[in-house]
């Protein structure tokens, strides 16, 4: 027996029903199916880095799936710098899950944190990449 491969996340009663022959005696039996959202992982990096002041750099991302379930939806990426939120972006993952979002030009020389967070969706759950982003002169 088949399952819908797009049968929602969520708790789902499933009942299969055998009509009977010269054999056998009809039955029936009921079960149920919990469907979770599958587990993501996002993978990137930032270049350049080291990056100039003033000059932007772009954060090249992807999110796959555990089950091989294309994720979609959009991938949150945060600048800080000493704990500081400097810009905050949004880009939306494309067919393949892939996303580049370009960063703001930074002028402080430092170390930066860039943080993306993919936002899940209703069947692939969230995942965070960390990464750090030098600006020297």
């Amino acid at each position: 027996m088949a399952i819908d491969p797009s049968l929602a996340v969520g708790t789902h009663t499933l009942k299969a029903t055998y009509g009977a022959d010269t054999v056998f005696t009809a039955s029936s039996g009921t079960v149920r199916l919990t469907v979770a959202q599958a587990g993501s992982t996002t993978t990137g990096s930032v270049a350049p880095n080291p990056v100039k002041p003033a000059v932007a750099a772009k954060a090249t991302l992807h999110v796959e799936s555990a089950t091989g379930v294309v994720p979609t939806g959009d991938v949150q990426v945060t600048v800080r710098r000493n704990n500081v939120t400097v810009a905050s972006l949004t880009g939306t993952l494309d067919e393949a899950g892939n996303v580049v979002v370009t960063l703001p030009k930074l002028p402080q020389t430092g170390t930066y944190q860039v943080q993306a967070r993919y936002q899940g969706s209703a069947g692939v759950a969230p995942s965070t990449l960390n990464l750090t982003l030098t600006v020297r002169s």
